[in-house]
């Protein structure tokens, strides 16, 4: 299991989140087929506001800002609240943004296992932006299938 979750920290670190891979499959589809109806536009439209939001997101690392609202975020990507919510849904395959955000974090967390293989497990999850060190076991176990500090073993 630690093996897969390294594996896709390196396809993460390499540009190809899940969001993105996502993506970028659905724009081979907008680019190979004739866009069919007016509803197809809004959803690639829809697509690309998110490819740009969550973007911006990664690369400035908004996610361990955890003072941010909701409202900051649909500012950045240039919609209103309703509009915000509706898109996140389409685009994180029915996610919200706590999903959205943790799911960033506990990946933030994995390189930082890695490139701090000392540092405690809370420590871990403070930079992470999870300070609750209980939050972040139960989101870690969730999403990897295993706990941090059986992750944090293999890696020793």
């Amino acid at each position: 299991m630690a093996e897969l979750i390294l594996e896709l920290d390196d396809q993460r670190n390499n540009g190809l989140s899940r969001y993105a891979m996502r993506e970028a499959a659905g724009n081979r589809k907008v680019c190979t087929e004739e866009v069919g109806t007016s509803a197809d536009l809004v959803v690639s439209e829809k697509e690309g506001l998110f490819l740009k939001f969550d973007q911006k997101v990664k690369e400035q690392k908004l996610y361990l800002d955890y003072q941010l609202t909701r409202d900051d975020y649909a500012r950045l990507m240039g919609v209103d609240r309703s509009r915000f919510a509706s898109i996140l849904k389409l685009s994180t395959s029915g996610g919200n943004l706590s999903v959205y955000l943790n799911d960033l974090r506990l990946e933030y967390s994995v390189g930082l296992f890695r490139n701090h293989p000392d540092w405690p497990i809370s420590k871990v999850a403070a930079e992470s932006a999870l300070p609750s060190l209980s939050t972040f076991y139960r989101l870690f176990k969730d999403k990897y299938g295993i706990s941090p500090n059986s992750f944090r073993k293999t890696l020793v």
